[in-house]
């Protein structure tokens, strides 16, 4: 039921204090050792800053600046699904993974009408952000459903994405093939200016996004308009995305460190202990199956 298990600190009534729920440290490891990550020793807590009805605080718990785990790759094969433009195989870096508060669940209805449930604020989550180097839509897709492989295979993540236990925020950006875009993101020139669509909950969904957003920045460009930077939404079997709110910068945010959460400082012996029970991860099963035991494909 919407709003039934709702903590005083989850709507941000005054002298609630937030707690680190230490058992979600384990997984959240297990999680980026999957990804090929490295484990910081020392992370920390900030505090992003911006006003949207999902966030009665009027801020995020989030680890900007010093997340637990950075520097991770995916690789990609031909049976996960990429593009052909891809080849045989291609290597999505991860810039970092890093430990947040979840937000509310928004339910639109018709009439521009948006219903609020506060059940999954404050729980806590892990984002995996990866590099800009997917560029076609179904790698994207195929992207996301190797995060979720991964992080099942190691039991950091139980629910699927038809489940709600896996949402994607895409970043979408163009520019003509004979020039050099004007925007940088994590070291990477030359890109377009990107919108965000948000809390895509599957797989399909994903590539149609990235399609629909494609096309009509291409359309705007064309037409000798400008990109904007904004969040935008979209609707399973839409054709379009949708403005839902101006796209802050990172100065924006006003990034601040958490004066009510103290850092974390993960033991090496800890690590190593993790990474050492890993278990078998999925393309090193596969390769198992199909040369050890000859079976194909």
């Amino acid at each position: 039921m919407p709003n039934t298990h709702v903590a005083y600190f989850d709507v941000a009534l005054p002298g609630s204090m937030p707690i680190f729920q230490k058992e979600t440290l384990i997984p959240a490891i297990r999680g980026a050792l999957a990804l090929n990550c490295h484990i910081q020793r020392k992370s920390r807590f900030d505090r992003k800053h911006y006003f949207h009805w999902d966030q009665p605080a009027g801020y995020q718990i989030t680890q900007y600046y010093e997340p637990f785990a950075k520097d991770g790759y995916i690789t990609l094969y031909e049976h996960d699904g990429i593009a052909k433009e891809d080849g045989k195989e291609i290597h999505i870096g991860i810039k970092q993974v890093q430990m947040e508060q979840d937000t509310a669940k928004t339910i639109s209805q018709p009439g521009d009408i948006h219903l609020l449930d506060f059940n999954r604020v404050g729980l806590p989550l892990i984002e995996i952000i990866s590099l800009p180097q997917i560029h076609h839509p179904s790698t994207a897709a195929a992207f996301v459903r190797k995060v979720q492989l991964l992080l099942n295979s190691v039991d950091a993540c139980v629910l699927g994405m038809q489940s709600g236990g896996l949402r994607a925020d895409v970043n979408v950006s163009v520019r003509r093939r004979t020039e050099e875009g004007s925007n940088e993101y994590a070291g990477v020139q030359g890109l377009g200016q990107r919108t965000e669509i948000k809390n895509l909950s599957s797989f399909k969904s994903i590539e149609d996004a990235i399609i629909a957003e494609r096309d009509r920045q291409i359309l705007v460009l064309e037409a000798g308009g400008v990109i904007e930077g904004e969040t935008r939404g979209y609707a399973i079997g839409s054709t379009e995305t949708r403005r839902l709110r101006g796209k802050e910068g990172e100065v924006d945010y006003r990034y601040m460190p958490d004066p009510d959460l103290a850092p974390i400082i993960i033991d090496e012996k800890l690590t190593q202990h993790l990474g050492a029970t890993l278990g078998i991860l999925p393309d090193e099963e596969l390769g198992i199956l199909e040369f050890g035991f000859r079976l194909s494909r």
